[in-house]
């Protein structure tokens, strides 16, 4: 979802003041960046067209082996095509909006026909009124980055339009088939909805990964990477053990707050109010949980909303939380230290020390203040330490879920109330 944060422009003109008209009708001969950017957006439109002719058959279906599973599943198959909006927008050619327009139309097709036998999410198709049925929004948001970029290049399509309020209404209470949200307690109520409502039941392994399927395919989450092509029925009990620890389901998780993103798009299109309302009353609701913690963003909300209403008060645990260390890569495992933005890690900094930091049990500050990072099993270890692995991806510190402990930054203030994690 790291693409979608330009969506914020979408809204500007609904909620700016009138700007200054500037006219600019004075001729010039365009500068060599300007000749160059052209040709770059040129030659992207001619490779979409390309990859479309061969990989797209005229229904507007993708070539490809289909399949359920988060972890190649159809939010994979639908971000082959994610940058294409936003390259028309940019000036790219009108086929490459065309393109993505029949991609979409033949995703949704393509993947209503698949059938699942391990799992009921997709039993019946994997979509369900064009949305998914039932996943959690890192992969729902991944699906959608095409779709909820099309705003910048087709704001007038009225199938847009109306796709974005009925998706919308879902985390709205509007649909009753779709019970996502609680307006009471201002939640989500799974970290697992869609168009058939919320996952409450615990999830299970093939909710996550789907039926097998025969073939040799380059596998998610292995040590060859996308170096050699793997068989995927052998490696499939690998796949399954590695959703072990992402079963808890029920209660609010921070990625839904991929959803406001819908709100904000049906806002921006329309300019109706309640799509407004409700963004800002759930980002609200999250800014409130935010401040019970400390400034922590906590990983689980309870069904009754209250923070780690799922794990016995315990707000750091759940899926993709702050506790969830037990796989090899931290870069797909503790989500909430990179969802935490530049901006709001340095306004985090500027607070007092006391404010802001973990309480360690079992470990003595160093006397230069080391990085501590939570590590899988090992507790809190400096950062620079040549045995400790960078998370794949992530090339910032305030982007890894580091936190500066300040020398005598380890014990609880006076009064104090933040959380305890256990550092062994």
């Amino acid at each position: 979802m790291r693409s979608l944060t330009p969506l914020v422009l979408l809204a500007l003109p609904l909620v700016l003041p009138a700007q200054p008209t500037v006219r600019v009708d004075t001729p010039m001969t365009p500068p060599d960046w300007a000749l160059l950017e052209r040709a770059l957006l040129d030659a992207n439109s001619r490779s979409v067209e390309e990859f479309a002719d061969r990989y797209i058959d005229e229904r507007g279906y993708l070539l490809h082996t289909m399949r359920w599973g988060t972890l190649d599943g159809p939010d994979d198959a639908i971000e082959t095509y994610y940058n294409w909006t936003l390259l028309h927008a940019l000036g790219g050619s009108d086929s490459t909006l065309e393109l993505y327009k029949k991609g979409l139309e033949g995703h949704l097709l393509q993947y209503n026909e698949l059938r699942t036998e391990l799992t009921e999410i997709a039993a019946h198709g994997a979509y369900h009124k064009e949305f998914i049925t039932q996943s959690d929004w890192f992969h729902t948001g991944e699906g959608m980055r095409g779709f909820l970029l099309m705003g910048f290049a087709d704001p007038t399509d009225q199938l847009l339009v109306n796709r974005m309020k009925r998706f919308a209404g879902m985390y709205m209470d509007e649909d009753p088939e779709a019970k996502n949200y609680d307006p009471e307690h201002k939640i989500i109520k799974s970290i697992w909805t869609g168009s058939r409502g919320p996952m409450i039941r615990q999830a299970t392994v093939y909710d996550w990964v789907g039926d097998p399927v025969p073939g040799t395919f380059h596998l998610l989450h292995n040590p060859a990477r996308d170096n050699e092509m793997l068989d995927l029925m052998k490696w499939y009990p690998r796949m399954l053990a590695h959703c072990e620890g992402y079963l808890d389901s029920a209660g609010d998780n921070f990625l839904n707050l991929g959803a406001t993103l819908l709100g904000l798009n049906a806002y921006a299109l329309t300019g109706e109010q309640k799509y407004k309302d409700w963004t800002v009353g759930y980002l609200d609701a999250w800014k409130r949980r935010a401040a019970e913690t400390g400034g922590w963003i906590p990983s689980n909300v309870g069904l009754d909303g209250k923070l780690g209403g799922e794990h016995n008060g315990q707000w750091w645990k759940g899926t993709y939380g702050w506790k969830l260390h037990h796989l090899r890569r931290r870069a797909r495992t503790d989500r909430p230290p990179q969802l935490l933005h530049r901006r709001f890690l340095d306004r985090l900094r500027q607070r007092p020390a006391a404010h802001r930091r973990p309480v360690l049990r079992g470990r003595a500050a160093q006397a230069d203040g080391p990085d501590l990072r939570r590590q899988e099993g090992g507790g809190w270890q400096d950062a620079a330490a040549d045995h400790v692995r960078r998370p794949e991806g992530l090339r910032a510190q305030r982007q890894a879920g580091v936190v500066r402990v300040p020398p005598g930054d380890l014990q609880r203030p006076p009064g104090g109330d933040l959380p305890v994690v256990d550092a062994a």
